[in-house]
C-alpha cells in the first residue's frame, strides 16, 4: 500500500517542493493550500500522515491540528508541523494541539523522511495491536461490564482506595 501524504501550506512552491521530493521515495502525495481545503481533501483522501504548515491565512496550522484531531476518525493519524518558527511557544501550542513532531524550515530532507517513516510506522504498530485486540476477546470484555459496580463507598477506606 502506497502512503498518502497530505501536505498543507498556503505557498504552492512549498508543497511542489515537498511533492518532488517525496514522490521518489513511495508517497502518493495530495495538496491543500488552506485549513478548509485539507479538512475536505482529509475526508475523500483520508491520508496516512499530515504535513502541516504552521504559518497560514485563516486558520493557521495549530488550529488546523486541534481540529482534524477533534474528529474521531483522524484522531491517531500523524501530523508533523513544518514551520519556520523556532520559538518554544510555538513548539507547545503545536504538540498541546495534537502534533506528534514538529520540523523547522529549512528543513533537512532526511530527518523529515526519518520522521515521517517513526510515524508512520508508530501508526501502522497501534493499527495492528487494535486490530489484535478487537480480535481476541469481545465477549470477555461485555462479561467485566456485567458485574455489580463498585461504589464509591467500597473504596473508600480500602488499601485500593
Amino acid at each position: 500500500m502506497t502512503p498518502k501524504i497530505l501536505i498543507v501550506d498556503d505557498e504552492i512552491e512549498t508543497c511542489k517542493f515537498l511533492g518532488a521530493f517525496l514522490e521518489p521515495l513511495g508517497y502518493q502525495i495530495i495538496t491543500a493550500l488552506n485549513g478548509e481545503e485539507a479538512l475536505e481533501k482529509i475526508k475523500s483522501e483520508e491520508p496516512h500522515l499530515m504535513l502541516l504548515d504552521i504559518r497560514m491565512p485563516e486558520m493557521d496550522g495549530i488550529e488546523l491540528c486541534a481540529r482534524i484531531r477533534a474528529i474521531d476518525a483522524w484522531h491517531d493519524v500523524p501530523i508533523i508541523m513544518l514551520t519556520s518558527r523556532k520559538d518554544m511557544n510555538s513548539l507547545t501550542q503545536a504538540f498541546m494541539a495534537g502534533a506528534n513532531d514538529y520540523v523547522t524550515k529549512p528543513f533537512d530532507r532526511f530527518e523529515l523522511q526519518a520522521r515521517m517513516r517513526s510515524c508512520l510506522r508508530l501508526k501502522s504498530e497501534l493499527d495492528r495491536r487494535r486490530a489484535s485486540e478487537r480480535r481476541e476477546t469481545p465477549v470477555a470484555d461485555a462479561e467485566v461490564f456485567s458485574e455489580t459496580p463498585v461504589g464509591i463507598g467500597d473504596v473508600i477506606g480500602t488499601k485500593a482506595g
